[in-house]
């Protein structure tokens, strides 16, 4: 096992290498939560976590919830598809990209 200790940075760096780039444009470093974040939330996310249901204790309906939740809000509903779940209204390929954008680049 000593002779090993190599390996987690290794592995660790190649994981790190898969993770998918977000390239920030103008409007991901500009857009409020106001003009693009409220209405993205509303839309899509805050039946599940908002302030009545708080699913996994994620809130996105505050700008201190998306926060805190960001890495994992750009993972499972920006660069994936995981969130929302496929009986509510899914946001477009190009409002993924946006949501992506926007957490990684400026936003809330």
């Amino acid at each position: 096992m000593k002779g090993m200790r190599w390996l987690l940075p290794v592995v660790l760096l190649a994981v790190g290498c898969n993770a998918p780039v977000v390239e920030c444009s103008d409007a991901g470093t500009t857009l409020t939560y106001a003009e693009f974040g409220q209405p993205f939330m509303a839309k899509y996310c805050v039946s599940c976590h908002g302030s009545t249901l708080a699913e996994k204790g994620v809130r996105l309906d505050t700008v201190s919830g998306i926060e805190r939740s960001k890495g994992e809000v750009v993972d499972q509903a920006g660069t994936g598809a995981q969130m929302p779940p496929s009986e509510s209204l899914i946001p477009t390929t190009a409002e993924r990209a946006q949501l992506a954008d926007w957490l990684s680049c400026g936003g809330p």
